[in-house]
């Protein structure tokens, strides 16, 4: 599969955009997983101080899915969240 820039994907498909059927993140994200590129239908899970969620959500197959985590911050939780969310997704084909 040849590598596709954001901008050229939008620029191609305004009417998508305006539907839209068609988003671009910021690029505020950190990638956690193995890929380094990667799309697919955005999946959101808003947490606060518990990763019940995440956890539950990890055990699922990730289906092409791109997981967000949108967590109200606190330091001591978001560093154990990411210890157990890079060792889910190599599992979990996210």
């Amino acid at each position: 599969m040849a590598l596709v820039t954001t901008a050229e994907v939008c620029d191609a498909n305004p009417q998508l955009i305006v539907s839209g059927e068609l988003r671009a993140l910021h690029p505020v994200f950190q990638i956690y997983g193995r890929r380094q590129v990667f799309s697919g239908p955005v999946v959101t899970l808003r947490v606060f101080e518990d990763n019940v969620l995440v956890r539950e959500f990890l055990e699922e197959k990730g289906n092409g899915r791109v997981l967000v985590v949108d967590v109200v911050l606190v330091v001591v939780f978001v560093m154990s969240c990411l210890m157990m969310w890079m060792h889910k997704m190599r599992k979990s084909n996210f």
